[in-house]
């Protein structure tokens, strides 16, 4: 991380549009292999808060079109993969503050674990039933069939997401084209689905802080016009995608039930 705050630091320019071809096909190839991926990520909250953004969206970008055949692949499930967390010195320090560090970070350890419901005397039991309790869940949103979500809060929140016609609900587990289960996420408590990409119309206030690019980022919003995020009232900076720019591509519930319309 540190290595990677310094690139953006004192890189020069050009390499910002650009990704390094061999981790492309090192991907690539193992993704044809059949290979299962299991991801670390454990990262500073605030590592890249006094980098300039646009290098960091500029490399985003970059990375998000070189690595469009893995994604594309894993998103549809022809590989099994995971993605677990560990704690960081840093990510420690913000949810314990009060603690000296070697404290936060067995309490982040601890804490984890417990999320994980790796702290039970059968872990492999407890997320049987877990992912069943979801599937439960997944099973009622699509025997509903809604056309519209609808959320509000008291923050300001008022969104409204139609629903195509035809669309699954989805939950934690997950099999793989060969055939093989697989939880993709861990921890999990979602139940997720696919807006209508036009008809999204509304604004959302974060009630949560977004680690993004590096920063973190408190009290932001989004307001949606019918097709795409209005980037005039956007007050963060988002990395273009050239394949949804700007628009809504996943719809998630956790672990609520929407009301029918």
């Amino acid at each position: 991380e540190v290595c990677g705050k310094y690139r953006y630091l004192y890189g020069a320019e050009e390499i910002f549009d650009i990704f390094p071809n061999w981790q492309k096909e090192s991907l690539d190839y193992y993704v044809k292999k059949g290979a299962a991926f299991l991801s670390v990520y454990a990262s500073d909250p605030d590592i890249l808060k006094e980098v300039d953004k646009s290098r960091v969206a500029r490399y985003q970008k970059a990375r998000s079109l070189a690595m469009k055949e893995y994604y594309d692949e894993l998103m549809g499930n022809s590989n099994q993969w995971c993605v677990v967390s560990v704690p960081t010195k840093a990510w420690a320090m913000r949810v314990f503050p009060e603690l000296r560090e070697e404290f936060a970070i067995a309490e982040m350890w601890k804490l984890i674990l417990k999320i994980v419901r790796a702290d039970k005397e059968n872990p492999i039991l407890e997320w049987e039933k877990h992912l069943a309790m979801l599937k439960g869940r997944m099973d009622y949103l699509n025997n509903k069939n809604f056309k519209k979500l609808i959320y509000k809060n008291s923050l300001g929140t008022n969104l409204e997401i139609e629903l195509p016609e035809g669309h699954k609900w989805i939950s934690g587990g997950e099999k793989s084209k060969s055939g093989v289960e697989f939880v993709a996420n861990i921890p999990t408590e979602e139940i997720f689905t696919m807006p209508h990409r036009d008809r999204v119309n509304g604004t959302v206030v974060s009630s949560k802080p977004l680690i993004y690019g590096g920063s973190v980022i408190n009290h932001f919003s989004l307001t949606f016009k019918y097709v795409e995020i209005d980037k005039e009232s956007l007050n963060i900076d988002i990395a273009e995608n050239p394949d949804n720019t700007r628009r809504t591509t996943l719809v998630a519930n956790i672990p609520l039930k929407p009301k029918k319309v």
